[in-house]
């Protein structure tokens, strides 16, 4: 039988150096405690995995391509396993890839944490483990095995130094509390998540920015996944899983994940692994999300073709041509996978300046990192300002690299064709990503007489495609155009091999912006004609304000309902003096 891929119903297998995720099987069973069946958890999840949709929390994880290596010998004194699963998790690394691993018994997770813990040591890129289950694993030994499952996390923290955050957990023994004081161990137990909830930001402040998730599947509630060795009741909901992993994954890089101890029950595939399944796949969207190199393969570099029918409209580098994005003083909303893209229209939308030149390199800084402090799973791409990348090379990489530092921008954007090069090459070697941008280019607006459509002549016109040409050749990872013809705009999108976004442009790019204040309504200045209102908000914000006004002036609001009372009022005001 030929080996199982993940998710190759929608995506052929990528090559190992080609592909984002390294997913690695490893059907491992010697110590369970209770139930078996945990050496068939991986072949389940990758035998349900055809009936997995490529979309997972707004991202597609496998645009950016899946391999799936040969299931790891299981077989022979448990050392040996461990040395199979560092070898395959340190290949998934050497390819820059995120390892996946498939259990098999929680013990396999040690094997991907001595990979990554060397990898950590050598590049001095500290990481911690999130941990999802319903028992601690804190024991140094079980029934006198210290490679139990049940002692895979005190190997962590004991052996490896490592520091943990525990999620769920509800079973566990007096010895693991302890080890838990020892090596400062941090832990939301199930009860405290049901009673008290859980915190905005759950792992503490100095808690590496790296991080592994390891989710042993019991963490979850045993009715929802009674399909493990040892279920055990009040577990977290799907959702809950689904909100804490999200917090614990904001402005983190997911180095690795593990699922484990699935023990599938007999049925429909489906039925035998459907939570694991999808929760898999939502870690694989979360590390995607956090993980800058590969959002920047996933646009340019990478390109897995998917399956006949998969995939609708032309693939560009993997991007799904046909994708629509707003844009928004700037910012881009959406599904979360999207860019958030901040822009020098804020100056004249939001600060009230009378056109984009007069935007200052701070004013940049400041807004950018709001935005980011709340884009938790977008792609952040912050303008360059008037100036700050039309003098060198050298001012240019510097005023990028405040943006990026201080504003905590993934990515930058600035105006300009084949003039700027120079600027887009030294900016991919600073490892900054640029967008381009192209047509009616704001800071050129006193060039060009004023706010015109560009490229109308065959001379523009060409232009407009050698500088695009450019751009992509120098490093650009996409490419805006602003009040281009349609048809040329169409040309462009379909000869370049990154992402085309359009903004007065035609339908024909890759995906489409608008300023969000002209799209609501709340600008009262003539709006562009490619600009569609997509809603009134600004007339319904005016009349608020008149009826607030009106009900101030003649005493009606704040009316009794919305004020404070004093016990025994009237006894105290008199004792005021």
């Amino acid at each position: 039988m030929d080996q199982q891929n993940f998710l190759a119903s929608e995506y052929a297998p990528a090559r190992p150096e080609d592909a984002a995720f390294h997913i690695i099987p490893a059907p491992l069973e010697r110590s369970v405690s209770y139930g078996g069946g945990a050496a068939q958890g991986p072949a389940a999840l990758l035998d349900a995995s055809r009936q997995l949709e490529a979309w997972e929390s707004g991202l597609a994880p496998g645009e950016s391509g899946f391999y799936t290596a040969p299931p790891v010998d299981c077989a022979g004194p448990v050392e040996g396993v461990l040395t199979r699963i560092e070898s395959a998790t340190r290949r998934a690394l050497d390819c820059k890839a995120v390892p996946v691993l498939l259990g098999g018994e929680h013990t396999v997770s040690l094997g991907a944490l001595r990979a990554l813990a060397r990898q950590a040591r050598e590049k001095n890129e500290p990481f911690g483990i999130v941990q999802f289950d319903a028992h601690a694993d804190l024991r140094p030994e079980y029934e006198g095995d210290p490679f139990s499952h049940a002692c895979v996390m005190h190997r962590a923290v004991a052996d490896l130094g490592l520091p943990l955050v525990q999620f769920a957990v509800r079973d566990m023994s007096r010895e693991e509390a302890e080890v838990r004081k020892r090596y400062n161990v941090t832990h939301y137990d199930a009860y405290f998540l049901a009673r008290v909830g859980l915190p905005e930001q759950p792992l503490p402040e100095d808690f590496p920015r790296r991080i592994y998730i390891s989710f042993d599947v019991d963490g979850l509630d045993s009715s929802l996944m009674p399909a493990t060795g040892t279920p055990s009741p009040g577990g977290i909901s799907w959702r809950e899983a689904q909100f804490i992993l999200e917090r614990c994954a904001r402005d983190r890089e997911i180095v690795g994940l593990d699922v484990v101890e699935l023990a599938p029950i007999p049925g429909p595939a489906p039925r035998k692994s459907s939570p694991p399944l999808n929760l898999t796949h939502l870690l694989m969207a979360l590390a995607l999300q956090g993980r800058t190199d590969l959002q920047g393969q996933k646009w340019h570099e990478k390109s897995p073709s998917p399956r006949s029918g998969q995939a609708k409209g032309r693939e560009k580098s993997g991007h799904a041509h046909g994708l629509r994005l707003q844009h928004g003083q700037g910012s881009w909303t959406g599904p979360a996978s999207m860019p958030c893209w901040w822009g020098h229209s804020l100056g004249m939308v939001m600060l009230g300046y009378p056109d984009t030149l007069s935007v200052t390199l701070e004013d940049m800084i400041r807004h950018c990192a709001a935005v980011a402090r709340g884009a938790c799973s977008a792609l952040v791409v912050c303008d360059m300002p008037f100036m700050s990348c039309q003098v060198s090379v050298t001012d240019t990489v510097r005023n990028a690299g405040r943006l990026v530092k201080e504003g905590r921008a993934q990515a930058v954007k600035l105006e300009g064709g084949a003039d700027f090069c120079d600027e887009v090459r030294g900016l991919t070697r600073a490892s900054i990503p640029v967008m381009g941008h192209l047509g009616l280019t704001p800071q050129s607006v006193n060039a060009f007489g004023g706010y015109k459509v560009q490229g109308k002549s065959l001379a523009a016109a060409q232009k407009l495609l050698d500088d695009a040409r450019a751009l992509q050749e120098a490093g650009a990872f996409s490419l805006v155009l602003e009040c281009v013809p349609a048809a040329l705009a169409a040309r462009v999108s379909k000869e370049l091999e990154i992402p085309v976004i359009g903004i007065g442009a035609g339908p024909e790019c890759d995906g489409q912006v608008l300023v969000w204040q002209d799209m609501l309504g709340l600008c009262d200045t003539v709006a562009p004609k490619f600009v569609k209102r997509f809603g009134e908000v600004g007339e319904a914000m005016r009349a608020a304000f008149t009826v607030y006004a009106q009900e101030v002036k003649g005493g009606t609001f704040p009316a009794e309902e919305h004020c404070y009372s004093l016990e025994d009022e009237a006894e105290l005001l008199e004792k005021l003096y």
